[in-house]
């Protein structure tokens, strides 16, 4: 059904991603997360956000480095491979923390490293790393998701980030420019360090800490995205869309073999996927974000083969899950994103080869006011 001005006055606000690479924790810690590759996490079924998680206990005497560091003992791809190839845009993750103290503040960084072709051995290792402002020194504190971004298209080291190099590596005494390149392009292990990871003073403290929902996202499988970065939802991220062919392009079934992937929303809030003729950037302003297939027809997606609203719900990490619709295909499982039709019930939108269609997701944001709402960036897509 097309959308009307009605539709709009429900406001959403939320940009989406693509998962290159999960772990909820919640079947198993299948990537043997724990600290460095020495001491194993303590995998939980229960008690995580939502369902299982790991809790690892983390003290001074157990790192072989500076500050102690969370990191995939099986560290294959999709955890490692060319990070700018791949599209990385963010990592994601929520945090628990139990109890403990530190000798100062405690700032969780985000660590990407390349091992030198010698795993589990930090003495060749090339590192660059970023606060990923999770901070922490004293007693307890709940749930909480933390998103920092990757911007792996960069040549030279982001503003925010830093690195270095251990005596063993090809590019100990680089420049900044040439250890981000270095990594960027071979990244073999993602970890999270209690602190600068090297070239700092010595952590020394202890804390119980409750790990889940690690998650590496993609800026875009397929397709090229406008409106992008999207506004800011109140969980202090952009709604990111991105997109992937199931086989390879084809239309077959009622189907166009488009997947959509919508991530870094609003936890426990609707979302909607739409479709418009048309794209717009920079769109028009809508409730707290930017809609931007404003300048012709667009639809909304009903549930396949009946007239009922289309509608999925952010879980805890920020991923839209459980749409209606979807199914048992796809590249990151039946649970989360949308099988995109190739028709849109009762108009005469209908995705032929050869034709180009833009997308947009649109969800509420409660926390931001009653009737708030905003958008993810869009994604334009030739079949």
């Amino acid at each position: 059904m097309k959308l009307t001005p009605l539709w709009i006055s429900l406001a959403f606000s939320t940009p989406c991603l693509a998962q290159i690479a999960s772990e909820d924790f919640s079947t198993a810690n299948t990537s043997n997360w724990g600290v460095e590759f020495i001491t194993p996490a303590t995998w939980n079924t229960a008690g995580g956000n939502p369902g299982g998680m790991i809790q690892v206990s983390i003290a001074s005497s157990q790192s072989q480095l500076p500050a102690a560091m969370v990191v995939p003992a099986g560290a294959g791809h999709p955890w490692a491979g060319d990070f700018e190839a791949m599209d990385v845009s963010s990592f994601s993750y929520d945090r628990e923390l139990v109890s403990g103290f530190a000798n100062f503040g405690t700032n969780i960084n985000l660590v990407l490293g390349n091992d030198n072709g010698t795993p589990t051995d930090f003495s060749d290792d090339t590192l660059v790393f970023t606060q990923t402002g999770d901070s922490f020194q004293f007693g307890s504190l709940p749930w909480t998701t933390f998103n920092t971004a990757i911007p792996s298209s960069e040549l030279t080291m982001p503003v925010g980030w830093d690195g270095g190099a251990f005596p063993g590596s090809p590019v100990a005494g680089s420049s900044a420019d040439i250890l981000w390149d270095h990594v960027i392009h071979d990244v073999n292990y993602v970890g999270l360090a209690m602190d600068r990871p090297l070239g700092g003073f010595a952590w020394f403290g202890s804390h119980i800490l409750n790990f889940d929902n690690f998650i590496l996202n993609g800026v875009s499988g397929v397709g090229t995205p406008f409106c992008n970065p999207a506004s800011s939802n109140s969980s202090g991220n952009s709604t990111t869309l991105s997109g992937s062919f199931l086989t390879g392009g084809g239309i077959a079934s009622g189907l166009s073999d488009l997947h959509l992937e919508c991530a870094n929303g609003v936890p426990n809030e609707l979302g909607y996927f739409l479709v418009g003729s048309t794209a717009s950037d920079p769109g028009i302003s809508v409730s707290n974000g930017m809609m931007c297939l404003s300048s012709g027809p667009f639809y909304r997606y009903n549930v396949l083969g009946t007239t009922s609203n289309s509608v999925g719900l952010f879980d805890a990490g920020g991923t839209l899950v459980n749409f209606a619709g979807t199914s048992s295909v796809g590249p990151v499982g039946a649970e989360t994103g949308f099988d995109v039709p190739d028709t849109v019930t009762g108009t005469s939108m209908t995705i032929t080869a050869g034709s180009t269609w833009h997308f947009q997701a649109w969800h509420r944001d409660t926390p931001a006011g009653v009737g708030t709402s905003n958008f993810s960036n869009g994604l334009s897509v030739t079949f």
